[in-house]
């Protein structure tokens, strides 16, 4: 028997019997510690395969059962109980109310219900999973802007601020929208809710190699002045943009890329980052990232054990 075949002896053995507790499991709370005790799994056996280049099959499957697991039991579910605004706007109204709130609901509404249509109308609204349609959001809104001659800028966030392809992070970029009105700056995301899953929120996920770790929401929700932005954001689909809301948005990205060996080696759990404003506007600007100030090996995809923190 190979050692790959003796891995995966071992490991389908474990993974029946995790998806057999997963299924009889009644609430979210039992779910969420059995997942705990498949990710500590996960990290033993990780430290007798050792790194990820010299058994990348089986990294690769462990992967596919990840996902597989976490889809079917955590598909829906949110760590937000901030609903999002939805209520149509008739085309008409811009006519007669010109404030800038209500300009930016009516953007942001209308782009929901484009959202709504394109991905499942006969589904609530709130229980939408808009992974990846980020990029397909916000070129709605230039759409938008450009009819109502409202300035917008398409803006870019890689893992790790950077387009350095040793940070892998699933591929995963985002993309959010700045319009400036009456000389005032807003902040656009109307895919925001993505980060929010239970499915990618739960802490433990941290440290498990070839997957990312947890989304921005876990994050965000970790502290106080974050949770305000996170649920404006959520709520609305907009913010006004000031150097606080751009620190307090971005701070969630940053934390998010760090994987387990950033916390196994630097010991700082606070999970805070000591970024400025002026920072973020390098990073999204790309004449700096955040792989000038932490190991490009503690940020995205991890890719050799940690040790298992009890």
């Amino acid at each position: 028997m190979t050692r790959y075949e003796n891995f995966l002896l071992i490991y389908n053995k474990k993974l029946v019997e995790f998806n057999s507790k997963l299924a009889i499991a009644k609430t979210n709370e039992e779910k969420i510690t059995i997942f705990k005790e498949f990710y500590l799994f996960i990290k033993e056996i990780s430290l007798i395969l050792g790194p990820f280049y010299s058994n990348y099959r089986a990294y690769s499957y462990i992967r596919k059962t990840i996902l597989a697991l976490e889809n079917k039991y955590l598909n829906t579910y949110s760590i937000s109980k901030t609903l999002p605004n939805y209520n149509y706007i008739q085309d008409n109204h811009l006519l007669s109310y010109q404030d800038n709130e209500y300009i930016l609901h009516y953007i942001i509404l209308k782009t929901r219900i484009f959202l709504h249509k394109m991905i499942n109308i006969k589904e609530n609204y709130h229980n939408l999973d808009l992974t990846n349609y980020c990029n397909i959001a916000c070129e709605y809104i230039l759409d938008i802007c450009q009819k109502l001659n409202i300035k917008a800028l398409k803006i870019k966030i890689n893992p790790g601020f950077s387009d350095n392809p040793k940070i892998y992070n699933g591929g995963k970029s985002h993309y959010f929208i700045v319009i400036e009105i009456d000389n005032n700056n807003y902040l656009l995301d109307p895919t925001y809710s993505q980060f929010f899953l239970l499915k990618r929120n739960i802490i433990d996920r941290i440290g498990i190699i070839n997957l990312s770790g947890c989304d921005v929401g876990i994050f965000m929700y970790m502290d106080s002045k974050r949770k305000l932005v996170a649920d404006k954001i959520l709520q609305d689909g907009f913010i006004k943009l000031d150097e606080d809301t751009l620190k307090q948005y971005l701070d969630g990205f940053a934390i998010s890329y760090r994987n387990g060996l950033y916390y196994e080696n630097t010991l700082d759990y606070s999970y805070t980052t000591n970024y400025t404003t002026q920072d973020y506007e390098n990073f999204l600007k790309g004449l700096d990232s955040q792989i000038t100030y932490e190991k490009i090996s503690y940020l995205g995809y991890q890719r050799k054990p940690s040790k298992i923190k009890r």
